[in-house]
């Protein structure tokens, strides 16, 4: 039987990576970015993880919902320096090895992530397989790669700027042991390795230089990791903040996120803004039939209501207190009854109203139950006294839609 030929293996051993990479890179916006999407598709917890390519322990602190935690890299040094970030603890077990050669009995994790490694891998199918036979049955993966199948490298390939293609699936080796893929071949690899792929998230979209520089990093990495983007008029009225502010609708926007906007009352400022620029990165107007002619030209009424949807937004919904609400499209036109409570203090309705709407909208329930959440949490939020912590809670909610006979699809 022949021996498998080793393969070469990307070394850090003695490299301050953590420091020259992440710290003097600037990519703090990118480690936020990852830390965001870890968060959403990490499981719940479990007794034992692997992290594949640990390195100096920058995403460990990640993955404090597993009893244990056994960190794996090539470089002994690499561990070390995550042993001095993360202390001596029966917690977390270091382990040197190639990824080739794993030291594991199989099935015995509860997690597997990897991620910032497959890119240094010359045979990925290899390295994928041997990772999948160490998941416990309905174990997941949490697989980062780097894509070979982007906008750059589509457009820089159509000007011949560059000699790969961005559309075969063979890898691009663009430095020594630093690889692209293809989308569609990792996802073949994983499938020879016995695994399908239930989630695919793709981020750091937004990395440019100039970004950067035009943005802070939380905000970029909120808007690469987030399920709806929601803007406020009163923001905009701030000449310090409307230059941000309008280029992270606009990315947003570019990045598919659908982008919530309330222009709130009629403010002094407001006719100075771009409107057409906002509303063409907006997806759901929320507003009151007074503030309609701040975004229709000073139409009012279902007038108004054409003019905003003919610029841009796929729905506007327009809030009217105790009577409901009211939600149009380009081809529909639907009321949504209210809910009557003792009115104590109308502030923050609005924002309770916008909320609940956009809690319904990013978990995808249908629009009646949209308008019936968001009804719902401004009623409540009027039967209190205050703002800010007064808002109302969710089994205040609750508890007012029971009232009412309105049963919603909450998530578990």
């Amino acid at each position: 039987m022949n021996a498998r030929a080793p393969q070469p293996v990307c070394d850090y051993t003695h490299s301050n990576y953590q420091q020259e990479f992440w710290v003097q890179g600037a990519r703090a916006y990118e480690d936020l970015a990852e830390r965001i999407a870890l968060r959403k598709l990490l499981p719940r917890g479990g007794q034992l993880c692997l992290e594949v390519g640990a390195g100096a322990g920058r995403l460990t602190d990640e993955l404090q919902a597993f009893g244990r935690v056994v960190l794996l890299d090539y470089s002994r040094t690499q561990l070390q320096q995550a042993q001095a970030r993360l202390g001596r603890s029966a917690r977390f077990i270091y382990v040197a090895a190639d990824v080739y050669q794993l030291p594991f009995v199989a099935r015995q994790f509860d997690c597997v992530t990897m991620v910032r490694v497959l890119h240094h891998m010359a045979d990925a199918p290899a390295a994928l397989a041997g990772v999948a036979a160490l998941l416990r049955p309905a174990a997941p993966l949490l697989l980062e790669f780097a894509s070979k199948l982007h906008v750059k490298a589509i457009a820089r390939y159509a000007l011949g700027m560059q000699a790969w293609s961005p559309f075969s699936l063979e890898p691009v080796e663009f430095a020594v042991l630093n690889f692209d893929f293809h989308p569609r071949a990792v996802r073949a690899w994983l499938a020879a390795a016995g695994m399908r792929v239930e989630q695919h998230k793709t981020i750091s979209h937004l990395r440019a230089a100039f970004l950067k520089r035009t943005l802070p990093y939380r905000l970029l990495a909120a808007i690469d990791g987030c399920a709806a983007l929601m803007a406020w008029g009163y923001g905009l009225q701030e000449q310090r903040l409307r230059a941000p502010m309008l280029a992270a609708l606009e990315y947003a926007h570019a990045q598919g996120v659908p982008v919530y906007f309330d222009p709130g009352p009629d403010l002094p400022d407001f006719e100075k803004l771009d409107v057409a620029r906002i509303l063409r990165c907006t997806h759901t107007v929320l507003l009151t039939a007074d503030e309609l002619p701040l975004l229709a030209d000073g139409q009012s009424g279902t007038q108004a209501v054409a003019t905003i949807l003919s610029k841009g937004p796929a729905l506007v919904c327009v809030k009217r207190g105790a009577a409901g609400s009211s939600t149009y499209t380009r081809n529909a036109q639907v009321a949504h009854s209210g809910y009557a409570v003792p009115v104590l203090d109308t502030t923050g309705c609005g924002d309770s109203f916008a909320a609940g709407f956009l809690y319904a909208a990013v978990h995808a329930w249908p629009a009646e139950q949209q308008a019936s959440l968001a009804n719902a949490a401004g009623a409540a939020k009027a039967a209190k006294l205050g703002t800010g912590r007064q808002v109302p809670t969710l089994a205040e909610i609750q508890q007012l839609l029971h009232a009412n006979g309105v049963a919603l699809p909450w998530a578990p």
